[in-house]
């Protein structure tokens, strides 16, 4: 359901207070599901009111392997309060999965992007602005703020930000990042490709502001 790394063995390569680094690897046993060796290093850096996260990818294979990866922040908001946060950003477009799990074109939230609109479920913002979006509390001024930036410094690697609850009384709320919608080895929607050797660095950064 979450790709093949979710249950995945991570060994640890550095630890320090504030800041850990992790890496997976391909073995024969995920060969039926995906039969490209390949490396996952996964680091993670805080500093006072910042989160860093940096995926890199390496093919280490010998034909070209497409991949796509995603993150799943679960923010602390509680359901009384969602009607107060809003998702905002220049998104091109939006799509849904329907029940047979195809890809179909949804429309633009009518409520600015609130939390507390049901149609944010399970919704894929596409095309998220260069300049990165905002998770805002409209009522006090809080936010986090969601920037990106590929290992070039040019392209958002970043196709879509998904919104995510569990039931309209859930305590949290999940804005994730993905680089690719659901299905992408068969959709192309987001699929990325990296040459034999090759590999590389997907980054993002999450700040706290008014906290």
């Amino acid at each position: 359901m979450h790709g093949l790394v979710r249950a995945g063995r991570f060994d640890v390569v550095s630890q320090e207070v504030d800041r850990i680094t992790m890496r997976t690897a391909w073995d024969r046993g995920m060969a039926e599901a995906w039969p490209f060796p390949f490396a996952l290093t996964v680091e993670y850096a805080l500093a006072a009111e910042r989160l860093s996260v940096a995926f890199t990818v390496e093919n280490t294979g010998a034909d070209t392997m497409s991949y796509s990866l995603g993150n799943h922040f679960y923010f602390a908001v509680p359901a009384a309060d969602r009607s107060d946060w809003f998702l905002e950003g220049a998104f091109q477009s939006w799509a849904r999965q329907d029940a047979q799990g195809l890809i179909v074109a949804a429309s633009a939230p009518e409520n600015a992007g609130a939390l507390s609109d049901p149609d944010l479920v399970d919704l894929f913002h596409l095309g998220p602005p260069a300049g990165g979006v905002i998770l805002r509390n409209q009522k006090d001024g809080r936010e986090v703020v969601f920037n990106w930036q590929s290992e070039e410094g040019g392209e958002n690697p970043w196709y879509a930000v998904t919104t995510w609850t569990e039931s309209p009384q859930s305590d949290f709320y999940c804005v994730e990042p993905w680089s690719a919608l659901p299905g992408a080895v068969e959709n192309g929607m987001g699929l990325r490709q990296l040459s034999p050797g090759a590999r590389e660095t997907l980054r993002l950064h999450l700040t706290a502001r008014g906290w």
